[in-house]
């Protein structure tokens, strides 16, 4: 009953070593994701203070040659 119960307690500190591991990827994953998104809002503001402002004249776009 003992070594079957310290069995389990080996098998559960495995799959938490394995959990906090995959915890420290996706903390680390989340942060490179909210980084690129501080930029991409960043860009949109701006994009749009460009848009609202009166002395910017939007271009038309160029086919490229081929």
């Amino acid at each position: 009953m003992r070594d079957l119960k310290r069995q389990d307690l080996i098998v559960e500190r495995k799959k938490s070593a394995v959990y906090c591991q995959e915890i420290e990827e996706l903390q680390t994953k989340l942060a490179s994701l909210a980084s690129i998104n501080d930029v991409l809002i960043n860009e949109n503001c701006v994009l749009k203070a460009r848009m609202n402002d009166s002395k910017v004249v939007e271009l038309a776009s160029r086919k490229p040659h081929g």
